[in-house]
């Protein structure tokens, strides 16, 4: 459905960089939330964690107002 990507920290001038993503999927007729959150070094994925978690309060004010919560 829709995605939602934030750098959340980039240091020592961009050489290291953690993104967030949030994506809405349909997993058994259900409505969830997969979160990936990523490290970057020097443009090079090292380390990546993918978590599938039933959608809250937050993330229903994030998808009213379009991602911008």
């Amino acid at each position: 459905m829709k995605m939602i990507k934030r750098e959340v920290v980039s240091q020592y001038g961009g050489m290291v960089k953690r993104v967030h993503e949030e994506e809405f999927v349909t997993h058994n007729d259900k409505s969830l939330i997969q979160e990936t959150r990523t490290l970057f070094i020097m443009g090079i994925p090292v380390k990546s964690r993918t978590l599938l978690r039933p959608a809250g309060l937050g993330d229903a004010f994030r998808r009213a107002f379009g991602g911008a919560v």
